[in-house]
C-alpha cells in the first residue's frame, strides 16, 4: 500500500503558490518548499516536515496520515488527519477529526475536541498540472469548532497522489484563496 505522503529525510516538494486577495482583487505568487527535515523516534517513528510554512510531526499508518504539532507548552495531536483511501469503501466519505490537547505545563492535563469535518470526496480524480497527470484522492476539510466565540470560516481542498504526496492544496477563507500546485519533487 502506497503512503499518502512518502516520508524520508530529504524528500521535498516545490510548489507555485498563488494568493488571491478577495478584497483588493490582487494576486501574488511565490515558491513554497515542503520538506522532510528530520525524524523523531519513540514507540512510533515520526518525521518532522515543513508543510506550507508550518512544521509538523507526521507519520503514515495503515489507516492514514497522523499529524501533530506543538504550540507553546501544549502538544496537539490530530488523530487520523487523513484516512487512507484503501480503508474506505465508498466516497464521498465524511468523518470528524478529533484533536487531543496535552497541556505539558505545571499540571498535566488532556482534553479532546472535534475540530474539523473531513470528507474524502473522491478516491480517483485525474488532475493535470504542468503537463503531468496525477491520479489523486480529493479531501475537503472544514472547521466545526469555534475560536474566540466565532466559527472559523475556511475550506481546504487537498489533492494527494499516493506515493507522491500533495499535488494541489487550496485554502479559502473570507479574505483570500491560496492555491499551491506541485512544480517538482525530489523523493
Amino acid at each position: 500500500m502506497k503512503d499518502l505522503i512518502p516520508l524520508k529525510i530529504g524528500n521535498e516538494w516545490i510548489y507555485k503558490q498563488t494568493i488571491y486577495n478577495k478584497k483588493t482583487f490582487k494576486t501574488k505568487e511565490r515558491i513554497v518548499t515542503n520538506k522532510v527535515i528530520d525524524s523523531w523516534e519513540d514507540e512510533n517513528k515520526m518525521y518532522i516536515i515543513n508543510i506550507f510554512d508550518e512544521e509538523y510531526f507526521v507519520r503514515n499508518t495503515e489507516k492514514g496520515l497522523r499529524r501533530s504539532n506543538f504550540e507553546k507548552k501544549v502538544f496537539i495531536t490530530r488523530s487520523l488527519f487523513l484516512k487512507h483511501p484503501n480503508t474506505i469503501e465508498n466516497t464521498p466519505f465524511e468523518y470528524t477529526e478529533i484533536t487531543e490537547f496535552y497541556d505539558m505545563g505545571d499540571s498535566f492535563s488532556m482534553s479532546e475536541i472535534a475540530t474539523s469535518k473531513i470528507t474524502l470526496f473522491s478516491k480517483y480524480i485525474d488532475l493535470k498540472i504542468n503537463n503531468k497527470t496525477y491520479t489523486c484522492c480529493q479531501y475537503i476539510i472544514s472547521p466545526i469548532t469555534e475560536v474566540n466565540n466565532e466559527m472559523e470560516n475556511y475550506k481546504t481542498t487537498i489533492y494527494i497522489a499516493l506515493g507522491v504526496g500533495i499535488v494541489k492544496h487550496i485554502k479559502e477563507n473570507e479574505n483570500e484563496i491560496i492555491s499551491s500546485e506541485l512544480t517538482s519533487k525530489k523523493l
